[in-house]
Formats: C-alpha cells, structure tokens, sequence
C-alpha cells in the first residue's frame, strides 16, 4: 500500500468511498435539512473541489482511502468498508498529522458528529483530545453556509527545528516489544491503539529466514484453547477479546481469518465430554453454541467422511463454529499494519534480561514487553516453561470444508484455511526441543487424519513444520516487574502453550493496561 497525492482520475474512487463512509457515520444523526444538501449526487462534485487538498491510500490501483486537509482541519477521512477496522484509519490520519507538520503547523483539528460514536472513538484512541461541542459552519455546493453543532477533537503537533530534514510527529513513548509472532505483534498492534510507539525487535521474522522457535508461523490457527493452564474466569476473559477482534477480521479478506463449522470427537470410558467446556458460554454469545452429540447419533452414518472404524471408538463429540486463521496471510497483515503505523523493527538477539534492558535505555523505551514464548526460559531463566512439540502437514485438498480433531493417542486435527489449503496435526511430544520433521513423521499424520476424514483421498502435501508450543506450568505469566537498576517496568507475556491465537488479542490489552500509568498522557 501507498500514499498519494491525489490526481483527476481519483475523483471517482474518493467520491465513492466519501459517499459510503458519510452514509456510515451519519444517517440518522444530523437533521433532514443538512442531509438534503448532502445528497449522493453532490460527492463526486465535492471530491472534485478538493483533489488539492486529499491524499489517498491505494492498494493496488485501488483507493482503500483518503483524507483531505485544509488550513489545521482535517477535514474529511475516510477508509472504504472492506478495509476498515484493519489500522488503515490511524494510518491516514497519523500520515495528515505529518503532512500538516510539514507545512510549519502546531496543532490540528477535526470536527466530528457528536452522535457519531465509531469515530470520536477513533479519534480518541489516536490520542486527540474532545475539547465538547461548538458551532461548526458546513458549506453547502451553492456556497451558502449552515451552521451546525459538532465536536472538537485537537491534536497538538510538534515539528524538529527549520533545516533538521526530518519531519515527525509529537514525540510518543517508545516501548522494547521483545518478540515478532503472535503475542509481540498483537501486543505491538494494542501499544499502537493506546498511543505508544512500538519497537520490536527479535532474533528472527517469518519473512525472511527459518527459526527454530519461532513458533507462530506453523501454528494450525484454530481459536480453541489447548494446552494452556490458568484460571478460567482470566481465560475466558482473553479468549473473548480475543474473538471480538478475530471476529471484525473475517470482513476482510487480508486478514486470513475465516468461520467455519467443525467437530471435536471423543474416545474412551470417561464421559467428561458430556460436561461443556469453560469456552462454549463464548461460542454461545458469537459464534451460535456448542452442541453436546453422544454415541448414539453419531452412529448413524457415517458423519464428516470419518471411517467406521473411528467411528465405533467415539463415545461423544462437541460441535460448534469457530474461527481459523491462515497464519502466514495473518501474520503478514499484522506486519503490514504496524508498518504503516510507523512501527520500528531491528533484529537482534538477546541472551539475557540485562542486555534487553541496556537494549531499552538505548532506544529510549520507557517499558519492555517481553513477548519471547519459549524462549523466555532462557531469557528469564523461568523453568516453568516448556516445549510441547508439533508438526503441522499443508496440504492442499479442496473438498475438506470443516474443521475436526479427536483425542485419540497422539492428537489428530484438520483444520481448512481458504483456498483448497488443509492444516493437518499434529503430534504433542512433552519436552521434546527437536524442531525437525522425522523420518514418515509427516506421512502417518495425513494416514491418521485420512480416517478422520475421507475428504483427504487425494489430497497433495505441499510442505510439513515441527515446533514447540511455548507452554508454562501454571499457565500464562501475565505481571509487570521492575528493572533493580533503573525501576523500568517489564511486562511478561508469554507461556500461551496452543493458545496463541486463542488468547492473543486479549492478553495484548491486559498486558498493555500494566503499563498504562507510566505515560498517563497517550491515554
């Protein structure tokens, strides 16, 4: 994506996303008569008065949005609807506050509809200031003027002195976000809401070269909780943030993020299944329930393609719809997103808490994030953590439309993820810190999920991944610590086990509320 000055032929790409973005955020909250003066014919008029004033941001050849600035004012800023609630809004509007820094100005402003809630939220999440309503004169296309009620929202700018050649804007609190998978980029993304500038650093990125632990990328991105210990109110609480925001993601199809139906088998004498789990009260409120099925209706046919053979071992199994995320593409649009948020990222490998410490001093970071799952056994020297070991078999296999798994010996799961691509697993071998595929490691695994479901017949592997699932005896450290010598605080986030997409999102605002006093004026 790209920012650019607007040219003639954009007019009709910023009139449409003006037009809907307007619709979205005003219907229903200004009088009759100023929304007769704003009537649908009248924005590609608009949009063509103020090319000189709009910047747009393309993908592609397509504008995914735009702001106009004139004078302090920020005067329009809009993101069209399939890119919304994806960081393109903050990035607009943080690229106005520097181009109006550009141009020798201190502070900006925007007026906002008082009953347009989404975006004095946004505004406020951006750290703008409501400064209550005042009397705000809207033009009309004949040029007569009506005066309306709005609020105020106010930035203040800072600018480094004339011939510094560079531009930036007032200067936010840096905060070391040590860890580039899930749980560092999710906690990057919520330091980026409230505020903070974010700098991460880790010893290896997904884009560019293999690490052995880094674990994110092979993840099966299925939002169940596995492998993790805790108290269930706290887990509940991480894993409903943590839906929320999924949940806004499968709008746009950047994110990876997709709802599908799927079933979890059960094996055995025990009758434990029977019991619904801590996590189905939020299956219930979003995603539509979990069904208990016993033994009795699943031996009727033969369900989901799974062999007779299974079948008669099954005693019961949960259905329900959740959330899958294609972890590359979701990873990769985090990324993106932080990117353009004007995140910081330097690689860098730590052996010790102190060198991450003397690594904050450097970049003048006011608090660490330590984001590093199984590596923060050495790192910390935490020897409640340990490896569960996976592997994860791509394959591609177009007719498999649901999710499944089953508890029988070593787990089994398979797991869709758009475009003919299947997760199969998985294996779950405790302490065991091998990080490489063995010998028909990957072959019995597409053989056991064959009798899950006999979709697979055919299906081709295109690659196979062993990792460790960063687990921790007690479940996840979630505590803000002191550095003895210079009191900045250390935030831990690690020890998610399976949970990383599960927990990621909720556990990135928990671990961001931490340090919340220690910079009061990006709140």
């Amino acid at each position: 994506m790209r920012f650019e000055d607007a040219q003639e032929r954009h007019c009709s790409g910023v009139a449409a996303v003006w037009l809907a973005g307007w619709e979205q955020g005003h219907l229903g909250r200004i009088s009759p008569s100023l929304l007769r003066e704003w009537c649908p014919n009248s924005f590609h008029e608009r949009a063509k008065e103020r090319m000189k004033d709009t910047t747009v941001l393309i993908d592609g050849e397509r504008i995914c949005g735009f702001f106009m600035v004139r004078a302090e004012e920020v005067y329009q800023i809009y993101v069209s609807k399939e890119y919304q609630r994806c960081g393109h809004g903050r990035a607009l509007l943080a690229a106005a506050e520097r181009q109006l820094v550009g141009v020798g100005r201190d502070q900006a402003w925007s007026a906002v509809v008082p009953r347009n809630f989404e975006a004095r939220q946004f505004y406020e999440k951006c750290g703008w200031m409501d400064e209550g309503e005042f009397d705000y004169v809207s033009e009309t296309l004949d040029g007569r003027k009506m005066t309306v009620t709005r609020h105020r929202y106010k930035r203040q700018l800072a600018s480094e002195p004339l011939g510094s050649g560079r531009i930036r804007m007032m200067e936010r609190p840096r905060v070391l976000v040590v860890g580039a998978g899930i749980i560092g980029l999710t906690t990057a993304m919520r330091l980026v809401e409230k505020g903070y500038a974010p700098v991460v650093m880790a010893s290896a990125t997904h884009f560019d070269d293999r690490n052995d632990f880094y674990a994110s990328i092979g993840a099966g991105g299925l939002w169940m909780p596995f492998h993790v210990d805790g108290g269930e109110a706290e887990l509940e609480q991480w894993a409903t943030d943590c839906v929320d925001v999924l949940l806004e993601g499968t709008t746009y199809s950047e994110c990876g993020i997709q709802r599908y139906s799927g079933v979890e088998y059960f094996h055995g004498t025990s009758d434990e299944w029977r019991q619904k789990p801590w996590w189905s009260g939020i299956l219930s409120s979003r995603l539509g329930g979990l069904e208990v099925v016993d033994h009795a209706k699943l031996s009727r046919g033969t369900p989901d393609g799974v062999s007779d053979e299974l079948r008669r071992r099954y005693t019961g199994a949960w259905k329900f719809d959740s959330l899958v995320v294609n972890m590359e593409k979701y990873l990769a649009y985090l990324w993106n997103q932080l990117s353009l948020a004007g995140m910081t990222f330097e690689r860098k490998k730590f052996n010790s808490m102190k060198e991450v410490v003397a690594e904050a001093e450097r970049v003048n970071a006011i608090a660490i994030m330590n984001c590093t799952g199984i590596g923060a056994r050495a790192l910390c020297g935490d020897n409640a953590v340990y490896p569960i070991r996976g592997v994860l078999v791509t394959v591609k296999a177009q007719s498999v439309d649901h999710f499944s798994g089953d508890d029988c010996e070593d787990i089994r799961y398979i797991i869709p993820r758009g475009d003919g691509e299947v997760a199969l697993g998985g294996r779950e071998d405790r302490n065991d810190w091998s990080t490489v595929v063995r010998q028909n490691e990957s072959d019995l695994i597409v053989e056991r999920c064959l009798q899950l479901n006999s979709a697979l017949y055919g299906s081709r592997v295109e690659k196979a991944w062993a990792g460790l699932r960063p687990c921790r005896t007690g479940g996840v450290r979630l505590e803000k610590t002191q550095c003895g010598t210079s009191g900045k605080p250390i935030v831990h986030n690690y020890g998610h086990g399976g949970c990383g997409v599960t927990l990621s999102w909720g556990c990135a605002a928990a671990a961001v509320r931490l340090i919340a006093n220690e910079s009061n004026s990006c709140l």
